[in-house]
């Protein structure tokens, strides 16, 4: 499992004072309870620190309140970056219980071993999580689900899977 997880994104300022609206990357708001310092990844690749002074449920959603940013301006500033926290700050992962976040970098390969690519992004959606790989500088979408995901082996940060026909043309 990685030492830094990514439990989710700023998706846009709330209110005035500051807060800001998280949408939460395959974590719950109950796993945050022992969290109260979170590193933001910008857009433009800087890191910042962020203190947390509070946070509630909307939904999937969560609203936060950071020391420091005290208004709507500054909480915008934030929109788009990624939230992460060391994994030790969090509840114990297993192979059957984890952050789908945690996938994003992991090799993708075919049940045959031949080397697909990366997963860039893992999508939360409706039917199922859907993983974002680069494959020859394109875009493959796989369902994240046991009929196309056959093994996660976290030692090598790989990912095996059935590569149906049609799926990389």
């Amino acid at each position: 499992m990685p030492d830094i997880v990514t439990i989710g994104e700023i998706q846009k300022g709330h209110g005035l004072k500051g807060e800001v609206r998280v949408l939460l990357r395959g974590a719950d708001s109950e796993d945050l309870n022992s969290v109260d310092e979170f590193n933001a990844i910008l857009s433009d690749g800087s890191v910042q620190t962020l203190v947390l002074l509070k946070l509630r449920n909307q939904g999937h959603k969560l609203i936060m309140a950071f020391e420091n940013v005290t208004d709507r301006s500054a909480a915008d500033k934030l929109v788009g970056a990624k939230l992460t926290v060391p994994a030790s700050q969090l509840p114990d992962r297993s192979a059957d219980n984890y952050f789908i976040g945690d996938l994003v970098g992991f090799g993708v390969y075919s049940e045959a071993g031949d080397r697909i690519g990366v997963v860039n992004d893992v999508w939360e959606l409706p039917a199922s999580d859907v993983l974002q790989v680069m494959h020859d500088d394109r875009e493959v979408l796989i369902p994240l689900v046991d009929e196309f995901v056959k093994q996660i082996d976290w030692e090598e940060r790989r990912l095996k899977i059935f590569v149906m026909e049609g799926l990389l043309d």
